[in-house]
């Protein structure tokens, strides 16, 4: 935060400087006993100014005080200063009394701030009298971390308005901020205490054998007579045959592309990542997890008939990819995580040794490959389209969707190909996530307008190409994420 000089001279100070040296020099030139008596009147009301402001500034404590309150219905008054934990891109408001202990300096205050960046603290308008102004203490930051505060700086006007200045107070401010990633994890370990739901079968928005309708066209050699719509022959006067949903059981696959510029940015796409493998356990979606880098696969995990399994394996990994510590998860959260999974959670937190990222689960594709080789991401997730198999060797249907996690570093072009023929020849949904805000942790002005650019023409060229997307807060994003699911897969 830049610096602000103790003492400014406001503009009816600076005036009534520039007035008091014109009557000086007037005083000299005319020696007139008038101009004289107003020329002392006019240095007097300064001085007397100067004076009062000079008294509040070296001992503030005796005229101005600065106290939480926590109930703003009871008026309940707590002299300690504030100190509280929440996650990284939550906000926490608290409100402040601002007391005059002599005099009534608070009617003149216009703004209080303090040393840390991301606290700010408004007046309440409306609701201040002479010696009482009320303030909301509005907390935010992108960054995990520890911010500490202590003492405010109260900016002020004279009595007669010719200098503002800034009296500091003693406040206490202390706020631990979490990354995101650990509510997501402790998310995930509830998920694995409770146990996940059934997996089962559901119409697709795709054409296949089924029993729902999807849709009209015109009949093509080789099309089952038992599927000709009469009514719509008639209207149409041309052969015209009926679709159905092609029914599956409800399946994706969660990829991760493991790259990011920032730390922020790295949490918010694990957090991303885990919270969506919360959401399609806690509903019974069966899913399969990929995790990869500069488009090399660093961990996978095939599609099986057990959630829980793949929320572990991404749980594992999202700790990983996010350098979580266990002194980065809120141990007053922990306490409400049943033990056996909080000790399993914990020995993830610890056992940094795993290099999960740098081992390949083999699934019923991978069985079926004998050399080991460089495995590209989109090449893979083509076959498992092509050619997926269960753990025991049977075939069975594909993935529906593929739910693709990604900052979008390098060129988006290979993404944009691989999602045109996912969707175009498999019938595959194909969704991009990206909640990060480069931006946000770019290191001067610049740099954050050719983040910002480079971001949007990302968006751009997805909406272009028709490619769904999703864009925000990661927690907001995986709620979302579930609309790429017919409904009846969530029933």
């Amino acid at each position: 935060m830049k610096k602000k000089r103790a003492i400014i001279p406001t503009r009816n100070g600076r005036a009534s400087v520039a007035i008091s040296i014109a009557l000086a020099i007037a005083t000299i030139l005319f020696r007139d006993p008038i101009i004289a008596t107003v020329l002392i009147v006019a240095l007097s009301l300064v001085l007397a100014e100067l004076i009062w402001v000079l008294l509040i500034m070296n001992h503030p404590s005796r005229w101005l005080s600065i106290e939480n309150v926590e109930d703003q219905r009871k008026s309940t008054k707590v002299s300690a200063g504030i100190s509280k934990s929440l996650y990284a891109d939550r906000a926490i408001t608290d409100q402040l009394l601002l007391s005059s202990n002599r005099g009534s300096i608070t009617k003149r205050v216009f703004s209080v701030t303090t040393e840390v960046d991301f606290l700010k603290l408004e007046i309440q308008k409306g609701v201040q009298d002479a010696q009482k102004l009320r303030l909301d203490a509005r907390f935010l930051s992108p960054f995990a971390g520890r911010y500490i505060a202590k003492e405010v700086k109260v900016w002020t006007l004279g009595p007669l308005s010719l200098f503002e200045f800034a009296a500091t107070i003693p406040a206490s401010f202390s706020y631990k901020v979490y990354p995101r990633i650990s509510e997501a994890a402790l998310t995930s370990a509830r998920i694995l205490s409770k146990g996940g739901r059934g997996v089962g079968e559901a119409a697709i928005d795709f054409p296949g054998p089924g029993t729902e309708f999807h849709d009209l066209r015109n009949y093509q050699s080789g099309d089952d007579f038992r599927q000709i719509n009469w009514k719509a022959t008639a209207r149409r006067g041309k052969l015209m045959v009926v679709e159905r949903a092609r029914e599956v059981g409800a399946s994706c696959m969660l990829v991760l592309e493991a790259s990011a510029m920032y730390h922020s940015d790295r949490d918010r796409l694990a957090s991303s990542f885990l919270q969506i493998a919360n959401v399609l356990s806690r509903e019974g979606i069966r899913f399969g997890v990929m995790v990869h880098q500069k488009g090399m696969v660093k961990s996978l995990k095939g599609i099986n008939d057990k959630p829980n399994d793949a929320l572990e394996f991404a749980l594992r990994n999202a700790i990983e990819f996010a350098h979580l510590k266990e002194d980065e998860v809120p141990g007053e959260l922990l306490t409400a995580v049943a033990s056996p999974t909080l000790k399993k959670l914990r020995d993830m937190l610890r056992s940094r040794d795993l290099d999960v990222l740098s081992k390949i689960e083999e699934s019923g594709y991978f069985s079926t490959v004998n050399a080991p080789r460089e495995l590209e991401a989109f090449q893979i997730l083509e076959d498992l389209l092509r050619y997926d198999r269960d753990e025991s060797g049977n075939p069975r249907p594909p993935p529906t969707s593929i739910l693709y996690v990604s900052g979008i570093l390098g060129s988006i072009t290979p993404l944009i190909e691989f999602a045109s023929k996912a969707r175009r020849n498999y019938a595959c949904e194909f969704v991009v996530i990206n909640p990060t805000r480069p931006w946000v942790s770019a290191r001067d002005e610049q740099s954050a307008i050719s983040a910002y650019k480079a971001y949007s023409k990302n968006l751009h060229a997805l909406l272009s190409a028709q490619i769904e997307y999703r864009v925000g807060d990661p927690f907001n994003v995986s709620e979302s994420v579930l609309s790429s699911f017919p409904s009846q897969q969530l029933s």
